[in-house]
């Protein structure tokens, strides 16, 4: 186990995605065997609780991509999800069906239905592997939604202090400064408040506090590794919110604090590493729903990509799902001036900075890297554009990424992160 987690071949390194798959299904099928009649007054507690989060929006609503609540959303469907997760319906560990009814409280009621009686009226998200349902359903058993959605609050202001205080141990304080005021410009108040939004920090900061603490360096064969395993275990638990987030903010950290050459292999190795186990994970559930359900997973899903990607050439005749629209939204969601006078400005900064930075530090291979990492938000949205379009609340979370590279390459090429500036030390005690 040691030989493969410091350093294994690639069918080694492809075989983690599987590993996390198994054990992820084998554990959701042993909650299943909870009975419903336990967590059934819970669950039609959390029914209440989000009907008076004021989501009462017909499901015809949601089709036609009108701006909604989407933390509440998510947290419905979790909920359900993880309700209809039952020994009386195998297929339900891959299907993931759910009811469509005029508002949440109907929603429990038809769910309720459909448990005794058999009765469906079902959209399935069969793509998603959806392992939140393994928390939440257990959770089920001892609380509703407030309760949960409580407890999903303390873990992660928890796991942010200790992130926090970490990275500026083991980095810089300018760093962990960075990082929080770019978790700021998105809202983290909004993403603790919900319980599908949570699995993506709680990922986040699980994996820069691994790193912290067990003191990684951009260039171990354990990081990479620990990159992987990351990788599956966001396909395996998220809902498609902002997954990339959860090894680019780390990544940077990682690059902060590297002082050896080659900065740019590594990053992109590590990214790699992180991507193909991500893509690898989600491609195992497709296959296990084609074997599993009479569902056709790996056709169904492609095909959704595809829709999804804007490849299959079908649009929706109420929206335009263009690169130069997603881009919009975000910018008029982020509620920022127009672009055509800031985006000049900024390059100019950056080129400024850089030239700042040759002439009085010399040579920096970290200012290529914070950018070329921070390009991975704009390339997120450019290539998934149409779900930005209508996830944009979701989704702009993803310009975090950029947010945090900027900061550091300012404070890299100004010379306070590598000690050379007199401001090194004002701000933390290296």
């Amino acid at each position: 186990m040691k030989k493969i987690w410091d350093g294994g071949s690639l069918w080694q390194v492809l075989l983690m995605p599987l590993a996390v798959y198994a054990v992820g299904m084998l554990l959701l099928w042993a909650v299943s065997f909870i009975p419903n009649s336990v967590i059934l007054d819970h669950a039609l507690a959390s029914a209440y609780q989000l009907n008076d989060e004021g989501w009462p929006r017909n499901f015809q609503e949601v089709a036609g991509h009108v701006e909604f609540d989407r933390a509440t959303t998510v947290d419905s469907v979790s909920v359900m999800t993880a309700y209809t997760l039952d020994r009386e319906h195998p297929e339900n560990l891959w299907l993931k069906k759910v009811n469509a009814n005029p508002n949440i409280l109907g929603w429990y009621r038809r769910l309720v239905d459909t448990v005794e009686h058999g009765e469906t009226i079902t959209v399935s998200y069969s793509r998603y592997c959806m392992g939140f349902r393994l928390p939440i359903r257990l959770l089920l058993v001892v609380t509703a939604f407030y309760g949960i959605r409580f407890l999903a609050a303390a873990a992660e202001y928890m796991l942010l202090a200790l992130a926090m205080a970490t990275t500026g141990r083991r980095g810089s304080g300018w760093t962990a400064a960075a990082l929080a005021a770019s978790l700021g410009l998105i809202e983290p108040w909004a993403i603790i408040g919900s319980m599908g939004y949570s699995t993506c920090i709680i990922l986040l900061l699980l994996l820069l506090i691994w790193l912290n603490c067990a003191k990684l360096e951009l260039s171990d064969g354990r990081t990479f590794r620990l990159f992987c395993l990351f990788g599956a275990l966001t396909q395996f638990f998220d809902f498609y919110t902002f997954p990339l987030l959860v090894f680019s903010l780390p990544l940077l950290a990682l690059i902060q604090r590297y002082r050896g050459r080659h900065v740019l292999k590594h990053a992109a190795r590590l990214s790699a590493g992180w991507l193909v186990s991500w893509v690898v994970t989600w491609l195992i559930n497709m296959a296990a729903v084609s074997l599993f359900t009479e569902d056709r997973g790996i056709r169904d899903a492609l095909t959704s990509a595809a829709y999804r990607l804007g490849v299959s050439g079908y649009r929706d005749t109420a929206t335009s799902y263009s690169v130069a629209e997603a881009f919009r939204s975000v910018w008029a969601y982020l509620r920022l001036p127009s672009a055509g006078v800031l985006i000049p400005v900024l390059l100019a900064l950056l080129a400024g900075l850089y030239l700042y930075a040759r002439l009085r530090w010399g040579r920096n291979g970290k200012l290529a890297a914070y950018l070329a990492v921070g390009s991975l938000g704009p390339v997120w949205i450019a290539v998934t554009a149409q779900p930005v379009i209508i996830h944009t609340s979701m989704q702009y979370r993803s310009l975090c990424t950029l947010f945090f590279a900027l900061m550091l390459y300012t404070l890299e090429a100004l010379g306070i992160l590598n000690g050379k500036s007199r401001l090194a030390g004002w701000f933390w005690k290296e």
